[in-house]
């Protein structure tokens, strides 16, 4: 079996994806990890991150937040800015502004120490908000989860805090994030969830580009996916903070709030990669797209996972390299 070679301070993978078609398409997965400093200050290269390639969750019992999502999935034709954060709150603001921008995507939160609903004889109000240091800015802390009443699944955010389905319970826990544009006031008025993370398979904000899984896919398409299945499935980040056409290198991503920084900014940097196939006594070369940009902040580190695939028609057993070089 072939091996992927790598430039220096790279890690790389590679898997074997189908299109709706049926048609064999060779991944090649490469990833470059930076040590972040001052603001402003240029990128130092670290080891890399291992290839993720398989989904991984905050709690492994209760697999419904992520932590990480596989980057063994076939390209989006676009970019995803994952954040990985907790707050930074160093004035003691309650609320809080958080917020990040890359280009021309950005996304501002607003984060509260602990509330709950309480009923009034006016109605439904919010409590005070309690103390407010530091929180983890995750889907966990943002609308959404589960009605314990009824069971039904707010399918958004399964992950998520505040979800009921008719009307809240005395003393059900607010969510401590939300979007800055749509402050919760009116409880007949449920938010769309707010978080920097990664978003999974199975939530609504990627499940709707999955395709239909009918009585027709069943007995004309099975075991393929279906025809209307759309590659805007594999983003994994929120709506937000998608890119539909690949990052190119030298965005500044801009931070607020984001421990341990109050304000910050970066350049990302520009890699231009290219991967060569040798197959069938031929050789291929593609450009590969910058994919996912993953911040760590708290870890102060920066992954950049690039990718590129190639149509192999059932020729893996022809394919005799692999290899990504600098362009």
């Amino acid at each position: 079996m072939f091996k992927l070679h790598t430039p220096d301070q790279m890690t790389g993978a590679w898997s074997v994806f189908e299109d709706p078609r049926g048609d064999q398409h060779l991944l090649c997965v490469c990833k470059q990890t930076f040590e972040i400093n001052e603001s402003g200050a240029p990128l130092r290269e670290i080891n890399p991150e291992p290839i993720v390639e398989a989904p991984v969750y905050t709690d492994p019992e209760n697999p419904v937040c992520l932590a990480q999502e596989t980057e063994l999935s076939a390209p989006s034709g676009g970019s995803d800015l994952v954040v990985e954060a907790d707050l930074f709150n160093p004035h003691q603001q309650n609320p809080c502004p958080v917020g990040i921008q890359l280009g021309p995507q950005s996304l501002w939160l607003r984060v509260w120490g602990k509330r709950v609903w309480q009923k009034t004889f006016m109605g439904w109000k919010q409590s005070k908000p309690e103390p407010l240091n530091t929180l983890p800015i995750q889907f966990l802390h943002t609308f959404g989860g589960t009605d314990a009443t009824t069971g039904r699944v707010c399918m958004a955010n399964p992950a998520g805090t505040g979800f009921f389905d008719k009307s809240p319970q005395e003393g059900l826990a607010l969510p401590q994030i939300e979007r800055w544009e749509t402050r919760w006031d009116n409880p007949r008025q449920p938010p769309h969830p707010g978080g920097m993370g990664f978003i999974a398979s199975h939530w609504s904000d990627r499940a709707q580009f999955a395709g239909t899984y009918d009585a027709e896919w069943q007995a004309k398409q099975f075991p393929r996916l279906p025809l209307d299945f759309s590659n805007r499935f594999y983003h994994v980040a929120t709506p937000d903070l998608r890119f539909e056409q690949p990052l190119g290198g030298r965005e500044t991503l801009q931070i607020k709030n984001l421990s341990p920084w109050e304000d910050f900014q970066i350049q990302l940097p520009q890699i231009p990669l290219e991967a060569t196939l040798q197959i069938g006594g031929v050789r291929q070369k593609k450009a590969l797209d910058l994919d996912r940009v993953f911040l760590q902040a708290t870890r102060q580190r920066l992954s950049l996972t690039y990718k590129t695939s190639f149509p192999i028609n059932r020729r893996l057993h022809q394919i005799r390299g692999l290899e990504v070089t600098h362009a």
